[in-house]
């Protein structure tokens, strides 16, 4: 159960400090109203963390420390957003031979300590933290006492009160005491350190705090610092910026201000309080687009399919130029509640506004097939699939359009196009599925293994295999299969069933039976079964009296 409050009431230390203490594992979600953090947490330490669109991320800690070029982080990110992968940042760098492992690890910590450390500082806002959420399998982790992470959070805490005497927000402006600009000479005479050269190189009496620690891509903290020092020696001073003239600002502020706690609800997948942020923004102005988006995209994660194709048929309707991920969610609503055709039409407009949209033109395809159309399916997915080759998705549902159409060789071909690295478990176990069919079972095992070895935990990948191992009469290798099949899904009724007909053959009637009867237990409508657990029993008594 998620534990949720407000930092008015809790300290954040205090909160992480018992999470620590109870060894908690799960995700601790923090806003501020105009930011939004994580902080993940395993056996009540610290093992990641990450402030939402934030200039303290591993990259650009990175090129602060002159490790890597702006340039090859470039680079880097364009591979990451061409390949439309998940892999993170770090990783590319390492394959790149830009940083090694040590490296990454070491930075990673950096990263994770500057986000501590700000998120630590905000005093008003919102938490949640939600028990045994995890992260994506490939984001590296660590493991950092949560007790030190707090002592030193204490120490820039207190830095904090003694700096807000003149520094009272990072939005206020920084400018040279009494000059145009820096008199080099002066400065120099007064043995200003690197890090203070680099920040008043930015310094050109119009930049904010906050604006000038995403220039240097130092973190706000040592920002503030350095220009506390700056003013206590008199080289800066410090002013609040001009306020832009009336109550339309305060309400166009208010506005952004419940966009971004809206927005930090959602991402938490705290639903119920994003609606209620968006609720309030659309009484301020009921032809606010983006909230109504929201409105739509919350109902449906809510599976309030109602409201949600009220919402985004809103979207459509009436503003000019909508945006495109509005017409492929309310097609996704029309599936959910069976109005294929409805989605397929929406679809249509949709790409007519928006040739290029991808996922709309894979959506149609996906649709498309499920309505019945096989050979128009066939014929948009191979177009999405031309479209970029690089990205996977196109040709998964490409492959299963071409096994539903019984072209279970052309499938394979297909997935024979693909590296390995651009292969996902879907397609690994679609491949396995077409190798069964037409008879290849060796190549067949391997594909759903490979599978198995993206996720361990898939349903679908361990069924596939224990039930061919099952049809073969390879009763060990089913066995072990169907055994760990039912410790990730352990409502199987049929994986119980087949572990016991396996025992059987082994004459082994006591495993058998218990194995019967906890099928029995989940599908109690199975009379075949019930008649096989009474005869084993019958046998039994009989074993006994003889």
């Amino acid at each position: 159960m998620a534990i949720k409050g407000s930092l008015n009431e809790a300290s954040l230390p205090d909160i992480i400090q018992l999470l620590s203490i109870g060894r908690k594992n799960g995700v601790l979600s923090i806003t501020n109203r105009q930011n939004f953090g994580n902080i993940y947490l395993k056996d009540g330490d610290v093992i990641y963390a990450n402030i939402v669109n934030r200039e303290d991320r591993l990259g650009n800690i990175l090129v602060k420390r002159d490790r890597v070029s702006k340039k090859d982080l470039e680079l880097a990110i364009q591979e990451q957003q061409k390949k439309h992968n998940q892999k993170m940042l770090g990783k590319i760098l390492v394959e790149r031979g830009l940083i090694t492992e040590k490296e990454l690890i070491e930075y990673l910590q950096i990263q994770i300590e500057e986000a501590i450390y700000t998120l630590l500082t905000w005093r008003d806002g919102f938490f949640v933290f939600e028990p045994n959420r995890v992260l994506k399998e490939d984001v590296p982790t660590l493991k950092i006492r949560t007790s030190k992470l707090i002592m030193e959070a204490a120490r820039r805490i207190d830095e904090w009160e003694v700096m807000r005497v003149k520094i009272r927000s990072l939005k206020m402006m920084v400018r040279i005491v009494g000059k145009d600009g820096i008199n080099i000479a002066s400065l120099d005479e007064l043995g200003c350190s690197e890090e203070e050269w680099r920040i008043l190189s930015f310094v050109n009496n119009t930049r904010s705090i906050q604006e000038l620690a995403d220039l240097t891509s130092i973190n706000e903290f040592d920002v503030a610092r350095v220009i506390y020092g700056l003013i206590s020696s008199g080289i800066v001073e410090v002013y609040e910026p001009k306020p832009a003239s009336s109550l339309l600002l305060a309400h166009d502020h208010r506005i952004d201000e419940l966009h971004n706690l809206g927005l930090a609800f959602l991402k938490a997948e705290l639903y119920e309080e994003a609606r209620k942020e968006y609720d309030k923004i659309l009484q301020l102005n009921l032809d606010d687009e983006k909230a109504t988006f929201y409105q739509g995209l919350i109902a449906f994660k809510q599976n309030d399919l109602d409201q949600s194709i009220k919402h985004f048929e809103k979207l459509i309707s009436f503003y000019k130029d909508p945006r495109a991920s509005a017409y492929n969610d309310l097609a996704l609503c029309y599936e959910k509640v069976g109005q294929l055709e409805k989605a397929i039409i929406v679809l249509e407009k949709g790409l007519k506004k928006n040739p290029h949209h991808l996922k709309m033109q894979i959506n149609l395809g996906r649709i498309t097939a499920k309505n019945g159309n096989l050979e128009r399916a066939l014929i948009i997915l191979d177009n999405a699939s031309n479209r970029d080759p690089e990205f996977p998705l196109p040709n998964f549902y490409l492959g299963l359009v071409l096994i539903q159409s019984g072209e279970y060789q052309a499938a394979l071909e297909l997935y024979d196009l693909l590296k390995d690295d651009q292969k996902n478990e879907a397609i690994w176990n679609n491949e396995g599925v077409a190798f069964e069919v037409i008879g290849k079972n060796k190549e067949a095992i391997d594909s759903y293994r490979n599978a198995l070895k993206s996720s361990s935990k898939l349903i679908e990948s361990r069924r596939n295999l224990a039930d061919l191992f099952y049809r073969h009469s390879w009763h060990q290798d089913a066995l072990n299969e169907y055994i760990q099949l039912v410790e990730i899904n352990p409502s199987s009724s049929e994986a119980y069933f087949k572990i016991g007909n396996i025992h059987m053959k082994y004459q082994e009637r006591e495993k058998a039976l218990l194995a019967w009867e906890q099928s029995l237990e989940l599908d109690g409508t199975n009379e075949l079964l019930r008649r096989n657990i009474e005869t084993v029993k019958k046998l039994k008594l009989v074993s006994l009296d003889g």
